[in-house]
């Protein structure tokens, strides 16, 4: 289909969204609008189609394995708290890294975001968790945790390319016969701009105060919490931070282990979601073992408080389902490949690479998924870089930063979502505050391709 009317979806979940501030029937009216097109206007046809297609979700073994594994990650994490393991963890980075303040403590946040560049999820969750005991403590808002795990899980990912995110660009550049796809990604980094600010902008925002738009004011509203965990530590359990840090390096391993056997022996062939829904069952195993045997808790009561907090993660896996029957729609609908046909004529010349940045950001935006962004533009920029004799590392680059960009802009795409619900925040609350900060980084990205372009081409 070609047509504007396919972007209604998106443009009517956002609408919604804000209207409502139910992310759930935002996203809803998004999939029924989708799936009206789709039957071609027959609102009846559009209802019974939007149903089957949200338990059509299900039939995805790669959706099904995503979707357990943010639920099975909320028995990891619960078993960290309430252990104690979380609360000893913080105490000791508090000690070691002397934070005795709000900004610190956030750039505590960003510092731990920093370090688990290995996987999105697992990152957003360890750092969310964290971050938000941390807010708790010093008395800022939940919103500001969301945002500084969203802009250090994704880019840090895409920076630091020694995970899944590497392997599946490098995946698709192979097939298209790219024979030093490595050192064309490597090459990209350093141009990978929108990742770059977006990263060098927490710890401007935190040390400089700057909350500005939505953040203001709900930074206004906060009010620290009654319970300060320095005043309420004495009835809480204290337990070794190796608790956290030993199921977090097994779930490294188990990631790393799984995408070998996978693939069978090439990483990059490996299947992601086999190795994160393997990872958290490992990393689950390890963290009842450990309550009970360093903890002193009972066998029973550590498998009883893995299910609750698995249990807790179920509105997670519903907003999941949502979101990737919604971004299923809108690939059916051929927006990606609209936006990317829509704009392929202008993109010529010196302007090229600020134009994939902008392209990937739109179509990251409309899908709310990067990695399929990914698996559109390369196999544009590839030929396109070849016929216009510009470097394609810079066009790989332009187009990680337009679709991380769209991607954190996205109320619809899953590290959003993530993002908002392991940091305790609304989602649409998470949208709003973190779209000014997005937005500055992309025009002083949309800049700086220019330049490059000026330059290099």
């Amino acid at each position: 289909m070609n047509s504007w009317v396919i972007l209604l979806p998106t443009i009517i979940t956002i609408i919604v969204c804000l209207w409502t501030k139910q992310i759930y029937i935002g996203m809803f009216a998004g999939i029924f609008c989708g799936c009206i097109i789709l039957a071609g206007g027959n609102p009846l046809v559009g209802l019974d189609m939007s149903f089957n297609k949200l338990i059509n979700v299900l039939a995805s073994s790669w959706n099904v394995k995503i979707i357990l594994f943010a639920v099975l990650i909320g028995g990891v994490i619960k078993l960290m708290q309430v252990s104690g393991a979380v609360t000893g963890l913080i105490r000791w980075l508090q000690k070691k890294a002397n934070v005795t303040t709000p900004e610190k403590a956030q750039f505590l946040t960003w510092l731990i975001g920093v370090v688990l560049f290995f996987d999105q999820y697992t990152s957003e969750a360890v750092t969310a968790t964290i971050g938000k005991t941390l807010a708790n403590n010093y008395g800022y808002s939940k919103e500001k945790v969301a945002y500084i795990v969203d802009s250090t899980s994704s880019p840090m990912c895409a920076l630091l390319p020694l995970n899944s995110w590497g392997a599946y660009i490098i995946g698709i550049l192979a097939t298209l016969e790219v024979s030093d796809s490595m050192s064309v990604l490597l090459k990209a980094l350093p141009f990978n701009f929108y990742c770059i600010i977006a990263l060098l902008l927490v710890p401007i925002m935190v040390f400089k105060k700057w909350n500005i738009g939505s953040m203001k004011t709900v930074e206004e509203n906060c009010v620290a919490s009654t319970e300060m965990a320095v005043d309420s530590t004495e009835e809480e359990r204290v337990a070794s931070p190796m608790l956290v840090l030993i199921p977090i390096l097994a779930i490294i391993i188990t990631v790393v282990a799984s995408q070998y056997i996978t693939g069978k022996g090439v990483f990059s062939d490996g299947d992601t979601s086999t190795s994160v829904f393997y990872s958290m069952l490992i990393g689950n195993a390890v963290a009842i073992l450990l309550c009970i045997k360093s903890a002193g808790m009972k066998g029973k009561e550590s498998v009883k408080l893995c299910l609750d907090g698995c249990l807790e993660m179920v509105p997670i896996a519903m907003l999941l389902v949502f979101a990737f029957c919604l971004s299923g729609i809108c690939s059916e609908l051929g927006v990606g490949t609209y936006i990317s046909t829509l704009t392929a004529a202008h993109l010529s010349g010196k302007v090229i690479p600020v134009l994939v940045f902008i392209v990937a950001s739109l179509m990251s935006f409309a899908t709310g998924s990067s990695w399929g962004t990914f698996a559109i533009v390369i196999p544009i920029v590839v030929p396109m870089a070849a016929a216009n004799g510009v470097p394609l590392y810079l066009l790989v680059a332009a187009m990680l930063s337009g679709a991380i960009m769209g991607d954190h802009c996205s109320m619809i795409s899953d590290s959003t979502v993530l993002a908002s619900v392991f940091s305790g925040c609304d989602n649409v609350s998470h949208f709003k505050t973190q779209l000014p900060y997005a937005l500055i980084s992309a025009a002083i990205s949309a800049v700086l391709f220019m330049i490059v372009g000026l330059i290099m081409i």
